[in-house]
C-alpha cells in the first residue's frame, strides 16, 4: 500500500475491510496481502471498476482493490501489513 510494514492496517473488530485505490484503472495479474503476525482465518479480495460494483478474483481490469478479513475473535484481529497488487502485462 504504502511501502511501509509499521504503517499496517488492522481493523476494530473481528470482520474488517481493506480498499485500496491505485489512482486509475489497470490490468491486474494478481493480488497478495501480506498479513501482519496474526494472520485471518478466511479472507476476500475483490475488485471494481467503479468503486460501487464488486466482483471475486484478483485478475483482469480494476481500479479498486478490497481486501475483507475474518479473524478468530475480536481480542486476536488480523492485519494487513501490506498488499502486493501486479499489473498483466
Amino acid at each position: 500500500m504504502d511501502g511501509n510494514v509499521a504503517t499496517a492496517r488492522v481493523s476494530d473488530a473481528a470482520k474488517g475491510t481493506l480498499t485500496a485505490d491505485p489512482g486509475r484503472a489497470v490490468r491486474l495479474a494478481g493480488v497478495s496481502p501480506q498479513w501482519t503476525r496474526t494472520r485471518p482465518v478466511s479472507h476476500e479480495v475483490r475488485t471494481s471498476l467503479d468503486g460501487r460494483h464488486w466482483r471475486e478474483g484478483t485478475t483482469g481490469p480494476a481500479r479498486f482493490v478490497r481486501v475483507t478479513v475474518r479473524s478468530a475473535d475480536d481480542k486476536k484481529r488480523a492485519g494487513i501489513e501490506g498488499l502486493r497488487v501486479t499489473r498483466a502485462k
